[in-house]
């Protein structure tokens, strides 16, 4: 597995910098701004349903 600090030094450079950072996101202030709601299934319940990975 390529850790986060080989892949800024490596490949990713000034923006490997970005994918260390500890920083959280929410959508909240694109639902208040625009009343946009997700309708599809988050990140993790479309990961487990097993159509991006093959099921060992």
């Amino acid at each position: 597995m390529l850790r986060v600090a080989e892949l800024h030094r490596s490949t990713l450079r000034w923006l490997g910098g970005f994918f260390g950072l500890d920083t959280p996101a929410s959508s909240a202030l694109t639902q208040a701004r625009f009343g946009w709601k997700p309708e599809q299934p988050g990140l993790l319940a479309d990961l487990e349903q097993g159509t991006y990975f093959a099921r060992a």
